[in-house]
């Protein structure tokens, strides 16, 4: 079975769009079509993001409690793997180097994010990286 990570960008999308292709993705996962990996570390960003970012807070109007009840309810469904302590460098963003090490920790096959710094590598050792559209369109149909 395909074993997946989700950078934080698909997890906000799932979050303020849940008519959404990645929210799409998420039901597969939670239908066990696919496995799904993740890191806290990417929990955490999701919240943060969510939780502090004003201008997608305005747009999509949710509470606090829906963010970590949506995010609580995720990791339930992923499969929880732990960061490296020496995480190499390699993406131009550093922030993004721990979607990586997660990708190469949980033995993933696929990054589905829509972070340009990340999908422009668009492999990292046997990960392939791809934008959700592209991972349903040539892996899931």
């Amino acid at each position: 079975m395909l074993k997946i990570v989700f950078d934080t960008t698909v997890l906000v999308s799932v979050f303020v769009l849940p008519d959404g292709l990645s929210f799409e993705l998420i039901r597969r996962v939670k239908e066990d079509k696919c496995k799904a990996a993740a890191c806290l570390e990417i929990f955490a960003e999701a919240a943060k993001t969510l939780l502090l970012q004003q201008r997608i807070r305005r747009k999509y109007k949710y509470e606090d409690e829906e963010v970590k009840d949506f995010l609580n309810e995720l990791m339930k469904a992923f499969n929880l793997v732990s960061l490296p302590t020496d995480m190499p460098r390699v993406c131009r963003d550093p922030n993004d180097d721990m979607i990586l090490a997660c990708a190469v920790a949980a033995g993933a096959d696929y990054i589905v994010t829509r972070d340009k710094d990340l999908l422009v590598m668009k492999k990292y050792q046997n990960v392939e990286i791809l934008t959700p559209e592209k991972f349903i369109k040539q892996i899931i149909n």
